[in-house]
């Protein structure tokens, strides 16, 4: 019927759908002038990106039931998608990246909210790391301890930033971190770690014989075992 010179609206009008105009070669530009709706014209089987290219807005496009996924593999950012109301949790379901959450203004309590994993956040944060965040900015902005951790940011960092030992300790660093930050045998006995997490990690000031006195409570002033002590405790 088109080769024999019959129009798409002439197709419509005998009762053909878009996907049998579509399958008979006729094009978005063919179908729009028929009158067929956006909505008709996606069920037919024209993609996003054909809708982009007939002149469509991307409020059509959301109104004519196009999906986030569908916006995404047409080429449209997380921004674009984000104006016209889909939320970040489609956005993520639909293969929109936390990097592309981040450029398209969402927050980092909203993308948490958004289902995007520690990793895929700690990805960002890497990123951010690279371009100069320092661990104090990255905690400012509301990053966890562990989304720091596993951005890369070192145990020194972390001290600097004004976090614990304790923290550090609960967050995955090691004793022997600890040490190289320049944390001294008694703040790590403090923030919990074992007489033999120490001893693997290098402190050299006492022998095994010593290990009540890692174990005590109490003070053992001018035996090594004391801040006020000379030795380095």
């Amino acid at each position: 019927m088109r080769q024999g010179g019959y129009t798409c609206q002439e197709a419509k009008a005998a009762g053909f759908n878009p996907r049998e105009c579509m399958q008979a070669g006729f094009t978005w530009d063919h179908g729009k002038a028929a009158g067929f709706s956006l909505q008709e014209m996606r069920h037919g089987g024209y993609t996003c990106k054909e809708a982009r290219a007939a002149g469509f807005s991307l409020q059509e496009m959301r109104q004519g039931g196009y999906t986030a996924e569908e916006m995404r593999q047409g080429g449209f950012t997380c921004e674009e998608a984000k104006s016209v109301g889909f939320s970040l949790q489609e956005m993520r379901q639909s293969g929109y990246t936390c990097q592309e959450a981040k450029t398209a203004g969402f927050s980092l309590q909203e993308m948490r909210h958004g289902d995007y994993t520690v990793g895929e956040i700690c990805g960002v944060l890497r990123e951010l790391k690279v371009g100069g965040m320092t661990c104090q900015e990255a905690k400012t902005a509301g990053f966890s301890f562990q989304e720091m951790r596993q951005g890369g940011y070192t145990c020194q960092e972390a001290k600097k930033a004004g976090f614990s030992l304790q923290e550090m300790r609960q967050g995955g660093f090691t004793c022997q971190e600890a040490k190289a930050a320049g944390f001294k045998p008694f703040e790590c006995k403090k923030a919990g770690f074992s007489f033999e997490d120490a001893c693997l990690a290098g402190f050299d000031t006492w022998g095994r014989d010593k290990r009540d006195f890692w174990n005590s409570t109490g003070t053992y002033r001018g035996r090594g075992l004391d801040m006020n002590s000379s030795f380095d405790w």
